[in-house]
């Protein structure tokens, strides 16, 4: 009885706001006053929704996702689809978006919203498991996602790392991807994307001071953060100017791509580091700087890297030679020679002493 008392007051309140429309007897119509069917049936709805809407609240408080699922499907909610197989997922997202209220309450229309992107999100990660790129990027299009910033380019891009990010989660029990881990893999998407194109700049700039022949130039280009390059050695900054404009030549587009021009740097860095610990004369740093494997120097003899004057008097007696992992030719006086191979002997198989 108590349910009917509340639709007769409803109407009853509606019938009055109804007539306070009306400014004077002389505008007010009998037939005016009366409530339309669909005015009578919509006063009813709006009941029915309301006790739904406090029904789902005290559910979801509950924390039972079947019974959460349930009231959710109610027809008087009149609340978006939602889908049973992420039952777990709505109650647990409903139930800290309750919390973060100060009422510990959700509205219709903010219950509304909320399921609306539950169940795209739920949908989504269902498409995910298949692992179906043109599905997940299609789902990914889908506006009550409510994403930000999603390129239409990158699309491909986002659907992969999702998908990764997805098995991964599921092999450590993980049911969903939330709406916010999405966005957030998305922007981080988004980020590195941005890194990749600042880097191809930095990679084009490098190239350009290359060609231009001035080592200084070549190294402040090279020490750039967005190349995202392995260090460099200022004090070899000759070393690495000849080393890559003659590389750069060989190249038929006399060009270096990103991960070449990496390689390269990492052997010549090395190579900078050798001279320099020959140049101060420190046996162990030497020993140390010729087993880099990024030297690349092929069947080292142990039995004479302890051997004290070979290495070093060579820099002094040879001072028509470089210290260089790709070209044999001399470009400055005052470093010593070496092939990827061959350090100070002539020899491709191992070091001798003379």
């Amino acid at each position: 009885m108590k349910s009917k008392i509340t639709f007769i007051e409803s109407i009853w309140t509606f019938k009055k706001k109804k007539q306070n429309i009306l400014l004077s007897e002389e505008e007010r119509d009998a037939k005016e006053e009366l409530l339309t069917h669909a005015e009578i049936k919509e006063t009813i709805n709006k009941i029915n929704r309301l006790a739904a809407t406090e029904e789902i609240n005290a559910v979801i408080r509950e924390g039972h996702p079947s019974d959460t699922m349930t009231a959710l499907m109610k027809p008087e909610a009149q609340l978006p689809l939602v889908h049973p197989f992420a039952a777990i997922m709505y109650q647990h997202e409903l139930f800290n978006l309750q919390k973060q209220n100060a009422l510990n309450y959700l509205a219709h229309e903010e219950l509304s919203m909320t399921v609306e992107m539950l169940s795209a999100v739920a949908l989504l990660n269902q498409v995910l498991e298949t692992e179906d790129l043109v599905s997940i990027q299609n789902h990914l299009r889908n506006s009550s996602l409510g994403l930000n910033n999603l390129d239409e380019d990158h699309l491909e891009r986002y659907a992969s790392r999702l998908m990764s990010i997805k098995r991964e989660a599921s092999s450590q029990g993980q049911d969903h991807l939330s709406r916010n881990e999405i966005q957030n893999h998305i922007d981080k998407v988004n980020v590195k994307i941005q890194e990749e194109k600042a880097r191809l700049a930095a990679i084009d700039e490098i190239n350009a001071v290359i060609r231009e022949g001035h080592p200084t130039n070549t190294m402040t280009a090279l020490m750039n953060p967005a190349a995202q390059l392995p260090p460099v050695h200022p004090f070899a900054a000759v070393m690495y100017q000849n080393e890559l404009f003659s590389l750069q030549k060989e190249n038929s587009l006399n060009y270096l791509a990103p991960e070449e021009l990496s390689k390269i740097l990492e052997m010549l860095s090395a190579v900078a580091l050798l001279n320099q610990a020959m140049e101060n004369k420190d046996l162990v740093s030497i020993q140390n700087h010729i087993r880099n494997p990024l030297i690349g120097l092929n069947n080292l003899d142990k039995g004479y890297l302890g051997w004290k004057g070979h290495v070093t008097g060579t820099r002094r007696s040879q001072q028509n030679l470089c210290l260089s992992p790709v070209s044999p030719a001399c470009t400055r006086p005052s470093e010593l020679s070496v092939s990827k191979a061959t350090l100070c002997t002539g020899r491709s198989d191992s070091l001798h002493p003379p």
